[in-house]
């Protein structure tokens, strides 16, 4: 009989609007037996037990997963502004010195057990010294791996591209991450970007309202976009107006984003937004990394036309086949207006988009997947990943 794995979970319970991150335990919890450890997941005085004798009382784990912002080290100060302005951390958490210094020493001492995801980590400037305590703590690291990174392969889009340019001139170095994962490939499981079951819509394109949506940040290449659209007659652009609203009340210092019920309305506006839309246009931003609006739109169901990101058709993904790919937003005009004309040849490939998801890249998908990685670590096997066709391969 095989024993289930004993997974302990090492994080802060909140909700904000990367999902991956939040959706994280629910694949965790469908591959072992999870014990979840943090603020807002137990109590103060468990917290300052410390993290080894909480171990202790459940009798050990076989394998610890933690978050990249428990083992990165911050100025606490500066640490604390961030959550209390971005995340709603449930069940009154609070972040303390005392436990990030805790849970880092615990998870040095017992590093061979350690995942660390990394999803959360900005794949284009990424700083040495988040490289350093990632390598210090952890034995593994979850995440878009070889394959999918490319900060320097555009760099026109990167000087483009207003946010970069300004870590840039602050000392961040580009490309980093892309040495990472390729220098300690066999460590690396390569998982990213997921969704969730209820993000999942099986409405037919011509039954929805809006010809075409342009959803996310504001890169460059997407506000371009959506000023192109603006200049075309008879084209109907999603209505995405909740984003000013929130940033009105984000600089009105009334923390939007880390009130539990905000973030869940934002979120819904935003998949509202992908359903209601025929098409929607989305890219990686300056270096065409694999976002999560790849796998959103997609699972909504609408057609998703888009600059391919690195790694693309490894993760499924095929020009006419389950998405339209663009080079260039002249190239979207004569889109549209295709799509405008005949919605109906368009429906196959959409729905193709989201049984790729469904199938490849959802909450269940990714849960079966690191169970594979799981055992093959427990045998000592494990030697990298890899993605072909849209199969993940160990």
């Amino acid at each position: 009989m095989v024993m289930k794995r004993k997974i302990l979970f090492i994080g802060i319970n909140q909700r904000y609007m990367n999902a991956t991150n939040s959706l994280l335990p629910a694949v965790i919890q469908r591959v072992g037996d999870v014990f979840f450890y943090g603020p807002g997941f137990v109590g103060k005085n468990t917290l300052d037990q410390g993290v080894e004798r909480y171990i202790e009382k459940i009798g050990g784990v076989d394998f610890i997963i933690i978050t990249a912002q428990c083992l990165i080290k911050f100025d606490i100060n500066r640490f604390e502004k961030y959550l209390i302005r971005y995340t709603a951390v449930f069940n009154s958490g609070i972040i303390t010195t005392l436990f990030l210094d805790d849970v880092r020493r615990f998870c040095k001492n017992n590093q061979k057990k350690v995942i660390c995801g990394i999803s959360e980590v900005d794949p284009h400037v990424t700083p040495q010294s988040t490289l350093d305590a990632l390598l210090e703590h952890s034995e593994y690291f979850m995440g878009w791996g070889n394959g999918f990174l490319n900060a320097k392969g555009d760099m026109e889009a990167v000087a483009e591209e207003g946010y970069i340019q300004k870590k840039l001139k602050k000392g961040f170095e580009l490309g980093l991450m892309d040495e990472f994962v390729d220098k300690h490939f066999s460590r690396v499981i390569n998982l990213g970007h997921f969704v969730s079951d209820s993000e999942f819509y099986w409405g037919n394109l011509s039954a929805r309202k809006y010809d075409v949506a342009v959803p996310g940040s504001r890169y460059e290449r997407r506000q371009k976009t959506i000023e192109k659209i603006k200049q075309m007659h008879n084209v109907s652009l999603a209505n995405n107006s909740y984003k000013y609203y929130f940033k009105i009340a984000d600089r009105l210092h009334l923390n939007p984003y880390s009130n539990f019920y905000c973030v869940n309305l934002y979120n819904l506006f935003f998949q509202q937004e992908l359903s209601n839309s025929k098409a929607c246009i989305t890219e990686g931003g300056a270096n065409n990394h694999p976002v999560r609006k790849f796998f959103e739109i997609s699972a909504a169901g609408s057609l998703m036309i888009c600059w391919p990101s690195v790694g693309f058709e490894m993760l499924g993904f095929r020009d006419g086949v389950n998405c339209i790919y663009i080079k260039s937003i002249n190239e979207i005009i004569k889109i549209i207006e295709m799509i405008k004309d005949n919605i109906e040849h368009f429906q196959p490939i959409a729905s193709e988009g989201r049984k790729l998801v469904l199938t490849k890249h959802s909450v269940s998908a990714r849960a079966s997947q690191l169970s594979q990685v799981l055992e093959k670590i427990n045998q000592g096997n494990y030697n990298g990943s890899f993605w072909k066709d849209g199969d993940f391969i160990i």
